[in-house]
């Protein structure tokens, strides 16, 4: 019985996210949430195939490997499509024929020696079959860790340089998403190279895998319920965006995450820079909860791009960071005003409506708490 609770905790823990994300789907419709309800069906599949084999359902195994091949060689893949999803306004749909190509043939490829090889042969094909997927596997590991980092990255600053507050809108610390990535490809990847029966006929080996597993497919798929920002919600909001360029008088109707076509030069730059630097110490707009780029290119009626580049250069620092920076020593400016200014009323005086992203800002930026800051 305890065999069968352990082996049937990562199907269980896909299961659950593929119902919660399907509610997410119908609920948002969101592509997003789609991609990654398929990709968490396919993990279901996977872990049910894991679930049969280790409970020795000897009836069924051609069907559950055959399927079980096809879901290990389509999770990575599927799990990328997501990932591009999210991070990437227009790219090759024409991609996931070619991405998922060899969990098509590899699961014909077995499913062929189950159903027309006679035994004498089949278990030979089956090891050539299996290894070859190993193979592919492995290949697919690192393009997606690699691939999948990279896109994470580049989302994130481009977030980062549109607004102060990144809360809901990055992937969820991205951080922590590609660890366990990195720590599911690794497993993965020795679980593969192992092979699944050397973890038959033990109880104690068999657990171990299945709990890790069900542990980081449960952060993953959580991460991913939890994100809702995409990079077409900051498209959409850059085309609600009508900001005029002070040098050409020119309305932008859509303003991209690119750099900006026309060459800003270094003196641009540093004009920009000063007029930034200005209106934010007469008029204080870091105040507005919620300060985005386009609302300062609107205030220097310039184009948002290059309130992000002046920034990015000249500051040397994202948007999100120079905007905390001064909400940061706006608060220290009340504290030393007023010491007896209670922390909810000192987040929010400092253009804060959290306090957990008030504390982590003040100790990012002072290395301290308010309130040991406070006392020292």
């Amino acid at each position: 019985m305890i065999r069968y609770v352990i082996t049937s905790l990562p199907m269980l823990v896909c299961l659950f996210w593929s119902v919660r994300l399907l509610i997410d789907w119908l609920e948002q419709r969101s592509m997003a949430k789609w991609r990654l309800f398929i990709f968490s069906v396919v993990a279901t599949v996977l872990y049910a195939g894991h679930f049969a084999y280790f409970n020795s359902m000897e009836a069924i195994l051609p069907y559950t490997e055959t399927l079980y091949s096809m879901a290990n060689l389509a999770v990575f893949p599927l799990y990328y499509l997501y990932l591009l999803e999210v991070t990437e306004e227009k790219w090759n749909h024409h991609w996931q024929v070619t991405l998922l190509m060899p969990s098509l043939v590899i699961g014909i490829l077995i499913g062929g020696c189950y159903a027309f090889v006679g035994d004498g042969e089949r278990g030979h094909l089956l090891f050539i079959a299996r290894m070859v997927a190993k193979f592919i596997f492995a290949i697919q590991v690192v393009i997606v860790l690699l691939k999948g980092y990279k896109k994470v990255k580049k989302f994130d600053e481009i977030v980062e340089n549109c607004y102060s507050d990144i809360e809901n809108r990055t992937l969820r610390n991205t951080q922590i998403i590609i660890i366990f990535l990195v720590i599911t490809s690794i497993i993965s990847f020795l679980a593969n190279v192992i092979g699944k029966e050397a973890f038959v006929d033990s109880l104690a080996l068999v657990s171990i895998p299945c709990v890790v597993f069900s542990v980081i497919l449960f952060m993953l798929l959580r991460a991913g319920h939890m994100q809702n920002f995409t990079i077409h919600e900051l498209m959409e909001e850059a085309e609600e965006t009508v900001v005029t360029d002070s040098d050409d008088n020119t309305d932008i109707m859509r303003e991209t995450t690119e750099s900006v076509s026309a060459e800003v030069n270094a003196e641009k730059i540093r004009q920009i820079s000063a007029e930034i630097e200005e209106v934010m110490r007469r008029e204080k707009p870091f105040l507005q909860p919620d300060l985005r780029v386009s609302d300062l290119a609107r205030l220097l009626h310039t184009n948002r791009d290059y309130i992000s580049k002046a920034i990015r250069l000249d500051k040397g620092m994202s948007f999100n960071e120079y905007v905390n920076r001064l909400r940061i020593e706006h608060a220290i400016t009340l504290m030393k005003n007023n010491p007896q200014i209670p922390v909810l009323e000192l987040s929010i005086k400092s253009g804060y409506t959290s306090q957990a992203s008030f504390f982590r800002n003040f100790k990012q930026f002072t290395g301290t708490s308010p309130k040991q800051f406070k006392y020292n």
